[in-house]
């Protein structure tokens, strides 16, 4: 039954994958909603209510959140988090809202996609990162990375060899102890890697868990195969963590949302062990037959324990948190040591006490039988303060509420002592006493500092006195157990540019591009040290750079004059109105610049197209839609015919406009696509022909 797979799955099934990844979001939405009703939904914003709600829609709490921030300040929390996230995911999968829809929907995207992909590929492609950024111009600014990983390990076969699951762009893989590195899923439609595993006695032979399958290479992912018998692969998983036997490689365990599974022969086929959701497993340092995995269940999760190598489980744990509601506890990392192998740890988050983020902090000294409460503070949860410190938040002495603690989780226990653990959020917390106390070698922010690393991490392994971290970042080592760390993601192309600009009239190298979770990041032909600069902060949704004098580029910070020179900082002055923006697909406008005219450039602001003839010092308004302005467009060959593409609201119909005068008069040209079957609510994006104004 294995599906052998040199590029991609089935068109229908690719698409069922999409739609059924964004049914399932809605599944979790309806469930944090149920739990946000027992808590009371009264002191929740109208927008928050509706993005938890069972078969969320889009549109509406779009709207709702637009009209609450219109007459209230805007805060940063846990529901603002997310919904930037669920936008993120929304972005990448546009489904109907109508379900007799959804059907047809799925029989026409493979094709669509097909379709799509299907132009010359002849064409040779060089990757010019971002992998790392000058931090020594004078022209910077901080905590920036280069790529979102979410996953590192690294052999036990090969100490050089890595992979690396990232958010967004497959697997990577390093044979040089990630100093450079390259796509072993190039040719697949990879994207999110939340796991993988390297066999610890083959060195070609891994595992990563993705859309929906499990995969093995046998041959260091030159070719990969979605395994596992015929009722495993029927059902679509999400794979949170992939484990293999210690001392016998046929024996491989994964923690899925389907059920825990266990294999004996290298994967070909899995017995489920248990139902239900699970997020991680750990072995017993020295004991094959002791194996423990966390469960997730409605409001908490469990500890499960196995002490016949994984066969059957067994759930355990006297003073296991147990939040009732309207607490939750619903994500738990555990680490283990070889230093002390009775000794199991667990870093539980949710919600308890009034105060969100960290839960606490369990130790265990029976192998999980009994556990006690270590930090912070007297008891689960509770208003952050000095002495009940949230190592979820953004502040290093761990005083604020919140966290992105369903997101970004990682633990680690040091295997020569442990006493030593590291508990990892937003940020790096070490404990040095078992998980009493903990300080903050290095804020999110302070770049600068020798033991930093990039905010929001993923995952953190140690291999002795190596200790290797994934994060929004990218990659991040150590090999002083944690002392010092330097950056190790160069090869990886995984940043996500929500916006970005080239000047591309006159053949140069000037990039520009707002990016999620990695600042606002400039590439000036051959200027900056790495390649590129941190030039502003983020997230950032902008980037342009003016076709015809690439001196001049805007980001989400202001209108730049470039210097030329890493020593020299660049000018900043106004730009007075600025393009639509946002997460949303097909919801953002650009600059268009006039072709002859060098001052003169179009903008989409609101409803309106907008235009300065003088390099965006003033503006006057060509055109109100009075529908969202997005895509813009100018013809290269004559300049009084502009095209414009309007955004209604989320499942309004999109529509094309026309202008041959300069935008005095506009007409609706929105074509009827085949392909697009009915789906008017799709964005629409432009391009305009070079010879013939009239051909888009």
């Amino acid at each position: 039954m294995a599906r052998i797979a040199s590029c991609t799955k089935p068109a229908r099934m690719r698409s069922f994958i999409l739609s059924l990844g964004l049914l399932c979001a809605f599944a979790a939405s309806a469930q944090s909603y149920e739990r946000m009703i027992s808590r009371g939904t009264g002191e929740l914003p109208q927008w928050v209510q509706l993005m938890y709600a069972p078969d969320a829609d889009p549109g509406a709490v779009q709207a709702a959140y637009d009209a609450y921030y219109a007459a209230n300040p805007f805060v940063k929390n846990i529901h603002t988090q997310h919904f930037k996230r669920w936008k993120r995911e929304l972005g990448h999968n546009h489904i109907p809202k109508d379900i007799a829809q959804r059907e047809e929907y799925e029989e026409t995207l493979g094709s669509y996609l097909d379709e799509s992909a299907s132009g010359d590929r002849a064409a040779n492609w060089t990757c010019i990162g971002p992998f790392d950024w000058d931090h020594g111009a004078v022209d910077k600014s901080y905590a920036c990375g280069a790529a979102h990983v979410y996953t590192v390990e690294q052999s036990l076969v090969n100490t050089n060899l890595l992979y690396a699951g990232s958010a967004n762009a497959g697997v990577w893989k390093s044979t040089d102890k990630g100093l450079n590195w390259s796509n072993v899923t190039k040719g697949m439609m990879i994207g999110t890697v939340y796991s993988v595993e390297l066999d610890h006695a083959v060195q070609n032979t891994a595992y990563f868990g993705a859309e929906g399958d499990l995969w093995k290479t046998t041959d260091g992912g030159a070719n990969w195969a979605s395994i596992g018998d015929a009722t495993f692969q029927a059902a679509s998983h999400t794979i949170r963590d992939i484990v293999l036997h210690p001392t016998n490689n046929q024996i491989l365990f994964v923690c899925s949302s389907q059920g825990l599974y266990r294999s004996t022969n290298g994967g070909a086929s899995f017995t489920q062990v248990q139902a239900g959701s699970w997020q991680e497993l750990e072995l017993k340092p020295g004991d094959v037959n002791t194996v423990y995995a966390i469960k997730q269940i409605s409001n908490r999760t469990e500890f499960w324990r196995s002490t016949n190598n994984g066969v059957s489980f067994t759930q355990v744990g006297t003073n296991w948190p147990l939040p009732v509601s309207p607490d939750e506890q619903e994500r738990t990392e555990i680490a283990v040591s070889a230093n002390a192998p009775n000794t199991v740890y667990a870093l539980c988050t949710g919600v308890a006490d009034g105060g969100s983020g960290l839960y606490g902090v369990y130790k265990s000294t029976d192998n999980g039988s009994n556990w006690i409460f270590q930090c912070c503070g007297t008891g689960p949860g509770g208003v952050p303060s000095a002495t009940n410190k949230n190592l979820m938040g953004w502040d290093d002495q761990g005083l604020d509420d919140g966290g992105q603690f369903y997101y970004d989780l990682a633990f680690a226990v040091d295997p020569a002592n442990a006493n030593k653990l590291d508990v990892c959020g937003v940020q790096r917390w070490v404990s040095t006493d078992g998980g009493v106390n903990f300080t903050c070698p290095a804020k999110w922010s302070h770049s600068n500092k020798v033991d930093y690393v990039h905010a929001d991490i993923h995952d953190i392994r140690y291999y002795g006195s190596e200790v290797w971290v994934a994060n929004d970042g990218g990659i991040f080592y150590s090999s002083d157990g944690g002392a010092t760390f330097n950056r190790r993601m160069f090869g990886i192309a995984g940043t996500d540019f929500w916006g970005f600009g080239a000047g591309g009239w006159t053949g140069s190298n000037v990039m520009l591009g707002g990016t999620y979770h990695n600042g606002t990041l400039l590439k000036d032909n051959n200027v900056y040290t790495n390649g590129w600069v941190s030039t502003d902060g983020g997230d950032g949704l902008r980037g342009f750079v003016h076709p015809q004098y690439d001196r001049r580029a805007l980001s989400d910070y202001g209108y730049k004059t470039l210097s030329g020179d890493r020593t020299v900082s660049n000018g900043n002055s106004s730009w007075s109105r600025e393009p639509n923006a946002d997460y949303i697909t097909g919801h953002s406008s650009e600059i268009v610049w006039h072709p002859n005219l060098v001052n003169t450039a179009f903008v989409g602001e609101g409803n309106s197209i907008w235009r300065t003839e003088d390099n965006g010092a003033g503006f006057t308004q060509v055109h109100d839609f009075g529908e969202y302005v997005t895509s813009i467009e100018v013809s290269f060959s004559d300049p009084n015919t502009l095209y414009a593409c309007t955004y209604i609201d989320w499942w309004g119909v999109k529509k094309v406009w026309r202008t041959t005068d300069g935008g005095a008069n506009w007409a609706e040209v929105t074509p009827n696509c085949p392909i697009v079957k009915g789906n008017t609510w799709v964005p629409s994006d432009i391009a305009v022909s070079a010879t013939d104004p009239q051909t888009i």
